[in-house]
């Protein structure tokens, strides 16, 4: 029987993800692993998609035996498909949602270029220029919401023009791919074949992409984990559980590294919040939330120096760098740090301080 719980788990994911997903700048977003994931798997759909786009009149003519005229009119019914796979792509992405998807999309188009090999006929040749067209349509539909998905929606606009640069490299490398092939061998025959390898490859890359951003589990995982820790005070040891074993399932998750690490702070395990972030990889010490957690969690230890330069380090991030030199100034006034710690405060309050001498003179 459904227990309550799974019913607000099914009932508020979609919301939770919208809600809870970190909001990325272009920076952040570019130090994350799946980043860089998604632009090759962009790249690799993208150059797949074009093998055949740019190359669907000589196709005609030369595989199939068409005239120019006809050859025209495969080209158009392949525009038609692209149009309707915009379309198409956007109730299937209701349904399905983005990871889903994605795959569909590019088991659709690698399936068809592996039809292509076979097609002889021209009614064969339609269907699978249909099919090329319409995944190749939805491609530009089901991942710009991706994008907001697992970077958020703060910089969107942004970080997709970033990741939309996959596009023109697959677009540049595609047709000279399937140009090549035709020109060694005389036929497309290898080009089809390299354009389904790199559509296998693409949903390779989307799995790993997956699993790097948590996917909708991740927002599972995280609801769960908080209300089992909130529920009472004797289950906060069950939810902390579920929260670690969630980030360790996902380690670069930034998500459910946030989750862990909030609610460790909450149960006031600051030692281990402390060595938790020294052993993630997801969360960089470049962020406004790393070095908020070490704020908190020196501060409730009673390492007043440690927390100052913590709390300086995360107003500096965020572009105030005369609240950062009064943080650090306490945290040198402090002086309850090794020396090691110490000397890295003194070097970090001089470089701030010089930078704020710099920029005043120069403004005047």
């Amino acid at each position: 029987m459904e227990s309550v719980l799974d019913r607000v788990i099914k009932q508020n994911t979609e919301n939770v993800n919208l809600l809870k997903t970190k909001d990325y700048s272009m920076g952040e977003m570019v130090k994350t692993p799946v980043f860089w994931v998604l632009l090759l798997m962009f790249i690799f759909a993208n150059a797949a998609g074009t093998m055949m786009v740019s190359f669907t009149s000589p196709i005609a003519q030369r595989q199939v035996g068409q005239t120019a005229m006809t050859a025209a009119l495969c080209v158009s019914i392949m525009t038609l498909a692209n149009m309707c796979g915009r379309i198409g792509f956007g109730f299937i992405y209701d349904i399905l949602k983005g990871w889903k998807s994605l795959i569909l999309l590019m088991v659709i188009n690698g399936v068809s270029m592996l039809m292509l090999t076979q097609a002889t006929t021209l009614p064969f040749f339609i269907v699978c220029v249909v099919l090329v067209g319409f995944s190749f349509g939805g491609l530009l539909v089901v991942f710009a919401p991706m994008v907001r998905m697992i970077f958020g929606s703060r910089f969107y606009n942004r970080n997709y023009g970033l990741i939309f640069i996959g596009y023109g490299i697959g677009a540049f490398v595609g047709p000279k791919i399937s140009a090549y092939f035709y020109d060694t061998t005389g036929q497309y025959t290898l080009g089809f074949i390299g354009s389904a390898i790199l559509a296998v490859a693409a949903i390779v890359l989307i799995v790993i992409a997956q699993k790097m951003a948590g996917g909708n589990s991740a927002i599972i995982n995280k609801l769960h984990s908080n209300l089992v820790f909130e529920s009472s005070p004797a289950n906060r040891a069950r939810g902390l559980q579920l929260a670690k074993s969630a980030q360790q399932k996902s380690p670069l998750s930034t998500m459910l590294v946030l989750n862990y690490g909030d609610l460790l702070l909450r149960d006031k395990k600051y030692n281990d919040l402390l060595n938790f972030l020294r052993r993630q990889h997801a969360l960089s010490k470049s962020t406004v939330e790393y070095q908020s957690f070490l704020g908190q969690a020196y501060e409730a230890l009673g390492k007043v120096s440690q927390s100052h330069q913590a709390i300086g380090e995360m107003y500096a991030l965020q572009g105030q760098r005369v609240a950062a030199i009064q943080q650090l100034s306490l945290a040198q006034k402090a002086n309850d740090g090794d020396f090691y710690t110490m000397s890295e405060i003194d070097a970090r309050l001089r470089e701030l301080r010089r930078d704020e001498d710099f920029d005043r003179k120069h403004s005047n």
